[in-house]
């Protein structure tokens, strides 16, 4: 099952096709029909699609259906190899759009086909496609719902917990207008662009000192493209005030973290501490 549900966050490279109300059938036999169409910005690979799914082997023995669950499917369209693809006619419609996709059954199980599906037979997918969202949408309206849901008193809370722990560890600190505290151990040479490669070695740790993660263990620094939300908020602004070549550490309020969320290893409205050498940025 795991994999016809993640099937949906896959894409082929084809050539684009008019489909509205007809239905279109690709070289490796999947075919699909837009049939209410609103003729809005299409969706495309790395955006972030909301839908509702309903697929179902021939005799309409329904195997998913997340409108009874009331629960759409949210993900990143993304490319992968895997021939049995809804991509191609997921990436023709449009927010408000409908259709229906046939897709053979081997190119979804290959030879391992289950009992309920016979050889040479096809799934019908009946999607409701409700939204597309261009990354930078997404990350935004996350981070909108975020700070929706934080307690209004938490920056209060963390700005005392920041400036208690620079006070008992004597640390020479600069407070930014965000909260974030930025403490310059060694000066970078330059300032990274925005949209930049940026290559780091970091360990992070919770403010009572425990460690939740470090690319120094690894042996392997991370890279990330700067400014473009794809690490949390305090990385973004504090790794330019360090500077290429630079070190230091980067103490971050829970709001420009993982907020009231959290994430696994990081409990909610938890600040961070980062130990940062910026080694690169191109």
């Amino acid at each position: 099952m795991k994999k016809i549900f993640f099937l949906v966050a896959i894409s082929f490279a084809i050539m684009s096709c008019k489909s509205e109300g007809k239905w279109v059938k690709l070289e490796n036999g999947l075919e699909y029909k837009i049939v209410n169409p609103h003729n809005g910005v299409k969706a495309k690979d790395g955006d972030f699609v909301e839908m509702q799914m309903r697929y179902s082997n021939p005799r309409d023995s329904v195997i998913f259906d997340s409108f009874t669950r009331n629960k759409p499917l949210s993900f990143k369209l993304t490319p992968t190899l895997f021939r049995g693809a809804l991509n191609p006619g997921i990436m023709e419609m449009s927010a408000g759009d409908s259709a229906v996709f046939h897709v053979p059954a081997e190119l979804i199980y290959d030879k391992k086909l289950p009992k309920f599906i016979k050889e040479g037979e096809k799934i019908t997918y009946n999607i409701k496609l409700i939204s597309v969202q261009s990354e930078d949408e997404y990350r935004k309206k996350q981070e909108a719902e975020l700070m929706a849901s934080a307690d209004p008193r938490q920056k209060e809370i963390d700005a005392e917990a920041i400036k208690k722990f620079i006070a008992d560890n004597n640390l020479k600190a600069e407070i930014l207008p965000s909260g974030l505290a930025v403490v310059v151990e060694q000066a970078g040479t330059s300032k990274p662009e925005e949209g930049s490669n940026v290559t780091v070695h970091y360990r992070g740790k919770l403010l009572d000192g425990n460690q939740f993660d470090a690319s120094y263990d690894r042996g392997e620094p991370f890279t990330f493209p700067l400014g473009k939300r794809r690490v949390i908020r305090g990385w973004d602004e504090g790794i330019p005030v360090l500077g290429v070549g630079g070190k230091g550490k980067l103490i971050i309020p829970s709001d420009m973290a993982y907020g009231p969320r959290g994430v696994p290893g990081i409990p909610a409205n938890s600040i961070l501490v980062f130990d940062v050498e910026v080694l690169d940025a191109k």
